[in-house]
């Protein structure tokens, strides 16, 4: 649903500049999900936080709760770390390398044991 809301607001700026008009693609698109919950199903809003690097794309969806800030931190501080093992980030530097893009990714088993080794240490 996301990568979908921003491949329509992309395809509707390059329409608009194609025709002449002025268009920016905003960095957070506000997208309406449907929540089922004990409540029931109602909508509720989420949003999908994007930058461009070189010429690749990078979406971070967020819940409505939570400030896009932490988003864009979080891709800065992740583009930098690729940047660190990868030298340059490019299509064919991620795909080549995957499994290392895979393990410094956060929720990857690899950073989670790192986390809770950590979390072990300081106690």
């Amino acid at each position: 649903m996301h990568v979908d809301a921003y491949n329509h607001e992309l395809a509707r700026v390059r329409a608009a500049e194609a025709a002449g008009e002025q268009a920016k693609l905003d960095p957070v698109l506000w997208v309406n999900t449907l929540r089922k919950g004990a409540g029931g199903t109602g909508a509720s809003g989420a949003a999908l936080c994007h930058i461009e690097r070189d010429g690749l794309r990078y979406l971070v969806p967020i819940s409505d709760e939570v400030n896009p800030l932490f988003a864009f931190a979080f891709l800065d501080s992740f583009l930098g770390t690729l940047k660190s093992y990868l030298g340059d980030v490019t299509e064919v530097a991620v795909k080549d390398n995957f499994d290392v893009v895979y393990m410094v990714s956060p929720g990857s088993s690899q950073v989670t044991r790192c986390s809770d080794y950590l979390t072990d240490t300081r106690s």
